[in-house]
């Protein structure tokens, strides 16, 4: 675990992943609730400059994500008072999982950050970090109002075998429409749809999940910008959810909850492209 002092310190990859991480625990938010990614962790939220924003983005992320933080006016705090720095990061260090610091000097973060006794060991900051250091990137995004399978590599090769329409890898996914399936939607799939941009797709397949036929299954080889919406857009038809079921031969893993994750066996691995 490194400690984030300067934007600078990101390298693209590891920035990206950030903003792509945000991005996604807020459409978790939007859809009943965040992954409770920092139970039972503790986040110091030190400020010394007055602040709305950035206290409450902070204070109200951190307890979305089930941790506990604790806003600390540095002007009230021993350090405030004469206390060496090195007392306050001694104890930050024995208390908390992470400490944020809104300072007027970049030397204070350097300081604290030398001083505060050794590396956080708190799980959820040594898995995100190390995600970015290992510049792992999806293989197949979903978009911000869609959930389900979402596969992180960092193996090119690998990733480019998943997505490239000659491999024939399939995606499943379960989508809800605002209107019925109809007989021209499954042939016009199985032929091949042209968007409205003139871009001609591969076939795909389309079946009905639910008796009023508002649910449905589609599988694809190929991966388009917004593709299933695209598609039913063509046949008047609007997409009211999407869900990623599979990749390949491999389904999501129904004990994992959204925004959980967990690393796949060889054997799984191998299910993808099989």
């Amino acid at each position: 675990m490194k400690n984030l002092l300067r934007m600078s310190d990101l390298s693209p990859a590891e920035l990206t992943h950030i903003l792509d991480v945000a991005d996604q625990l807020k459409a978790q938010q939007k859809l009943g609730g965040t992954a409770p990614l920092l139970a039972g962790k503790t986040v110091a939220l030190m400020f010394s400059k007055a602040s709305t924003r950035t206290r409450t983005s902070f204070e109200v992320g951190v307890y979305q994500m089930g941790g506990l933080g604790n806003y600390m006016n540095t002007a009230e705090l021993q350090a405030g008072r004469g206390e060496p720095l090195r007392d306050t990061a001694r104890v930050l260090g024995r208390y908390y999982d992470c400490a944020v610091w809104r300072t007027y000097r970049q030397r204070d973060l350097e300081e604290l950050a030398e001083l505060s006794g050794g590396e956080p060991e708190g799980g959820w900051l040594r898995f995100a970090y190390d995600f970015a250091r290992r510049q792992l990137f999806p293989a197949g995004r979903l978009d911000k109002t869609s959930t389900g399978f979402v596969l992180l590599t960092d193996d090119g090769t690998f990733a480019h075998d998943i997505l490239a329409p000659k491999r024939h890898v399939s995606k499943t996914y379960t989508v809800v429409l605002d209107t019925p399936l109809t007989e021209q939607m499954r042939t016009g799939f199985a032929a091949g749809v042209t968007l409205a941009d003139g871009t001609a797709l591969s076939p795909a397949e389309v079946t009905a999940l639910s008796a009023d036929g508002c649910t449905v299954r589609v599988v694809l080889k190929q991966g388009v910008y917004h593709q299933i919406k695209r598609m039913f857009g063509v046949y008047g038809a609007g997409v009211n959810g999407l869900h990623r079921d599979a990749i390949g031969g491999l389904a999501l893993d129904p004990a994992l909850a959204p925004g959980q994750w967990r690393e796949l066996s060889a054997e799984e691995v191998s299910k993808i492209s099989s």
